[in-house]
């Protein structure tokens, strides 16, 4: 029960990160080959034998339509220009968040 409550709370949070994020994305990237950026997470159940704990493994992806593209390795230096502050500020919003959940 606690966990499920944890887990719709940070869903919660990671929506309204990627809805700054997209909002801060269109208005700084003025190229037209990516409509907006967002972190995805993804659970690991598996990561360790013996251990019962999840693991999330966190990526930006870059959105065009539908499709999502990992910008790790496939983006440009006029992607990761912008992309670098969002982050940041994204880096501080989880910790605070893990420090809450604390």
């Amino acid at each position: 029960m606690v966990w499920r409550t944890i887990m719709r709370f940070h869903s919660m949070k990671m929506d309204e990160i990627n809805k700054i994020i997209r909002d801060l994305w269109r208005s700084t990237y003025r190229g037209q080959d990516i409509e907006y950026v967002e972190i995805r997470s993804d659970v690991d159940e598996n990561s360790s034998a013996g251990v019962r704990r999840r693991v999330y493994n966190y990526r930006v992806v870059m959105m065009k339509g539908d499709t999502a593209l990992d910008m790790r390795g496939r983006c440009s230096a006029g992607q990761k220009v912008p992309t670098m502050p969002i982050l940041h500020l994204l880096t501080w919003l989880k910790v605070a968040l893990v420090a809450c959940l604390e």
